[in-house]
């Protein structure tokens, strides 16, 4: 293989690979991002066998082939060239030699025909899809995926079809189980997916794919394309592929938590009521992490009790006339949620001390989280 490419599309493809090849893995060659010359295209790949990169760009092809070389060190190297352009050369046993304007490096790779072949991508249905309306949905709800390896079933977001005002929509769903964030939007075409059963998309496939679609919608990219195969998901966008193996698991009848109805529903400034959490989680530990929730006549008052530290407690002026009430959550869960949201006032929904809160917003069409509480 011999070839010459432009640098910042190398550098593109390189770190698009960096959160994808495995730092340690009992596969070597899985440190490795593949590089293929062909016609006028250098094609860059990198796979952790779960989650697959593919970027072709423009080149100078002298030679067709294709050689594997560390991941992190080859971006390394292209990152710290002054020149234009990156020339490669494949040389006896694995050796790769790569140079830009007066700088010489000889990398010692794998043998190309080890690496692990992708999914195939070709021949299906492929739809168009906003970054924007994809980037939003993954941001409203990304942070209600489980970090428990335990729980696979809950290690990603659930994507199913459903109807939003008699239209085609796409819904995803997560929880961790003490949280749920759900967000769906109308998507043309989108029976052509067959999400009739629904599909659970990785963690980490998620967080691929908010770059993805960050970088579409930077580059203010009209629509991205978008497939399900037999165990994938498959997104284009330019000429960079994204596959995302799907989970395997069965996710809960996630409709079982979320109220049918809300005796009280509080109207409260989402940023006031965002900083006020933030100011009352400041005493809190791991072992004291909870806020009370107070509800009287016109205030809903928040206290954070650590009998390390001491006590906080801080009023929100709201509408209310019912009985008093305290609730324990969990304040995080409502900053985290609450930092994705577009709405300037947002909705508060509760019942009683027992059941769990939801919110939603008027300006976050098809979204709603659901924070179970907790006992303080």
């Amino acid at each position: 293989m011999e070839a010459t490419i432009n640098r910042e599309d190398l550098l593109l493809g390189l770190q698009r690979s960096q959160t994808i090849v495995e730092k340690r893995s009992s596969m070597p060659i899985l440190s490795n991002v593949l590089l293929q010359s062909e016609s006028d295209r250098m094609t860059v790949t990198a796979t952790d066998l779960e989650i697959s990169f593919q970027g072709r760009f423009p080149a100078k092809i002298a030679t067709v082939g294709a050689v594997t070389v560390p991941a992190r060190k080859l971006f390394e190297i292209v990152k710290s060239l002054a020149s234009e352009e990156v020339y490669f050369k494949e040389k006896e046993n694995n050796y790769v030699q790569i140079t830009g304007g007066r700088a010489q490096y000889e990398l010692v790779g794998l043998a190309s025909e080890d690496f692990p072949n992708l999914t195939a991508f070709e021949g299906l249905n492929y739809i168009d899809v906003s970054p924007v309306v994809l980037k939003d949905m993954v941001d409203k709800t990304a942070y209600a995926v489980s970090s428990e390896e335990t729980r696979y079933n809950l290690a990603g977001v659930f994507w199913e079809e459903s109807t939003l005002e008699g239209k085609e929509a796409l819904r995803m769903v997560a929880t961790d189980g003490h949280r749920l964030s759900l967000n769906e939007r109308e998507i043309d075409n989108l029976s052509a997916l067959n999400l009739d059963k629904g599909i659970i998309i990785p963690r980490k496939g998620i967080q691929e794919l908010r770059r993805l679609t960050d970088d579409a919608v930077k580059n203010d990219e009209e629509a991205i394309k978008l497939a399900i195969g037999d165990n994938s998901c498959i997104v284009v966008y330019q000429e960079m592929i994204l596959i995302m193996r799907l989970l395997d698991g069965t996710f809960p009848d996630y409709k079982l938590v979320i109220p049918k109805k809300s005796q009280t529903k509080l109207s409260l400034g989402r940023i006031d009521f965002m900083d006020t959490l933030s100011r009352m989680s400041i005493l809190s530990t791991d072992k004291y992490r909870g806020v009370k929730f107070k509800l009287s006549a016109g205030m809903l008052e928040l206290i954070s009790s650590n009998p390390d530290l001491g006590e906080s407690r801080e009023g929100i002026e709201i509408d209310y006339q019912g009985a008093e009430m305290v609730i324990g959550f969990n304040p995080r869960f409502f900053i985290e949620m609450l930092s994705t949201l577009s709405s300037d006032q947002v909705t508060l929904h509760v019942n009683d001390d027992a059941s769990p809160a939801m919110v939603t917003g008027p300006d976050d069409p098809g979204f709603l989280s659901v924070v179970m509480p907790m006992r303080i």
